[in-house]
């Protein structure tokens, strides 16, 4: 009932992949009024021809700064919606931006801490020992949810880096006794619930829009919860980014070097 009642426009792009059906029943499922869809980009087109690069861990594929080449921006502004939603072509990465007096683009570090806030907010409702609550992230993100859980009395459990471990991580805290409600990397994969231990981009959308709406309904935005959180558990900043090299000559001298480094052999791959 509530989340029937907002007055939040969410815009949706499934980026020439497979979400768009998927989001649209989970919008429905939780009792959304339907999402506005950036059509150009909303069904499935192994060309992506409105995208640079099909990857939503680039800036420019999912809500470039350049707004006038950006559908979803440009298609938010066009119906006045307040936040754009955006799935990657296989629909298990989430991304978000919300409209402040420009448009903010949320890292997935934010994203993680922003769930996992509302998560943890949920847990202490249920009545439930924190105790018996555990979170799990990569160590190549965010150590936010860390100081959480150093402040609020949960686990929290860094893994190696991708969802095989941060999955079967969950599993072995439960297998221990913990109940594991989220999980994530930084490369905006989420993991939301005990029913999939992987990344799901349609659960974090559906999740996403429940979280700002129920903020609305208190006068807040998903960036100024944020900043509520920053002043209660400390300011995050993480800067990620790598280099593109498709010569194989230079990459095998790459790793050459690695695997050889400073005249040892220092790995055996």
């Amino acid at each position: 009932i509530l989340n029937a009642s907002t007055d939040i426009k969410f815009v949706n792009t499934s980026m020439h992949g497979v979400g768009h059906m998927f989001v649209a029943k989970s919008f429905e499922g939780f009792g959304f009024k339907p999402f506005i869809p950036v059509e150009e980009q909303q069904h499935p087109d192994p060309e992506f021809p409105t995208v640079k690069f099909p990857n939503p861990e680039e800036a420019e594929f999912v809500m470039m700064l350049r707004r006038e080449k950006d559908l979803a921006i440009r298609t938010a502004d066009a119906t006045g919606a307040i936040y754009v939603l955006a799935q990657d072509p296989d629909a298990d990465r989430f991304s978000a931006a919300e409209r402040r007096r420009g448009w903010t683009t949320f890292t997935g570090d934010q994203l993680g801490s922003l769930f996992a806030a509302r998560i943890l907010k949920q847990y202490k409702m249920s009545g439930k020992p924190l105790d018996k609550l555990s979170m799990v992230a990569s160590t190549v993100s965010s150590k936010m949810i860390e100081a959480m859980a150093a402040a609020e009395g949960f686990k929290f459990t860094e893994c190696l880096t991708g969802f095989k471990f941060i999955g079967n991580t969950a599993l072995t805290l439960v297998e221990q006794g913990f109940e594991v409600p989220f999980g994530y990397e930084e490369a905006i994969g989420f993991m939301i619930g005990s029913e999939i231990r992987d990344k799901d981009g349609v659960a974090a959308a559906a999740y996403f829009a429940e979280l700002v709406a129920s903020l609305h309904r208190e006068g807040k935005t998903a960036s100024s919860y944020l900043q509520e959180l920053y002043d209660q558990y400390g300011y995050f900043q993480t800067n990620n980014s790598y280099f593109i090299c498709d010569d194989p000559v230079v990459i095998d001298r790459i790793f050459a070097r690695l695997r050889n480094y400073e005249g040892r052999v220092s790995c055996p791959f």
